[in-house]
């Protein structure tokens, strides 16, 4: 990833180090870090912001990731990539998503400080259920939000992947 990374943030640790902690099956390295290789293998001009919300059991809250939101829109992000997911809505992340993605002027002054960026692209996991409950935030179903399912190598439904008309 050497030259892809811009300064980031860990929101979990609160520093400027958003290193992820790994475990036995996964190695020293994420999902996020995962993802980011990606993007870097087929968008080699991105620069990526890494922002770390999720604690090494996958497990985070709402206010966390509404702050991580604001600091990357805030940071010029083009595309915010959130692979999580919730089975519950909240107001407030919904409101955010709304706020960053539709309005491309000011955040209103429920986010005081935070500006959104013309053409914001937002891109949330759909989920790991296997089945169609609706995961938040990618169904949110609001302009600027793509929600995204996973998919087996000859680009089929993978089965644990969550599914929907909202995906």
């Amino acid at each position: 990833l050497a030259g892809h990374l811009l300064p980031g943030h860990d929101f979990v640790d609160n520093d400027d180090d958003p290193v992820e902690i790994g475990d036995q099956q996964t190695g020293p390295y994420g999902h996020g870090t995962h993802v980011a290789g990606l993007l870097a293998l087929f968008a080699p001009e991105a620069k990526i912001i890494p922002l770390r919300v999720l604690n090494p059991r996958g497990e985070g809250n709402i206010w966390v990731l509404a702050e991580a939101l604001s600091f990357a829109v805030n940071h010029g992000a083009d595309v915010i990539s959130m692979s999580l997911a919730t089975p519950r809505q909240t107001h407030l992340l919904g409101d955010m998503l709304k706020k960053i993605s539709d309005d491309v002027t000011q955040v209103g002054d429920d986010f005081p400080g935070t500006t959104a960026n013309p053409g914001l692209v937002i891109v949330a996991g759909a989920g790991n259920t296997g089945n169609t409950t609706q995961m938040y935030p990618a169904a949110e179903n609001i302009g600027g939000l793509i929600a995204v399912a996973a998919s087996t190598q000859p680009d089929a439904l993978a089965s644990f992947s969550t599914r929907g008309s909202w995906t």
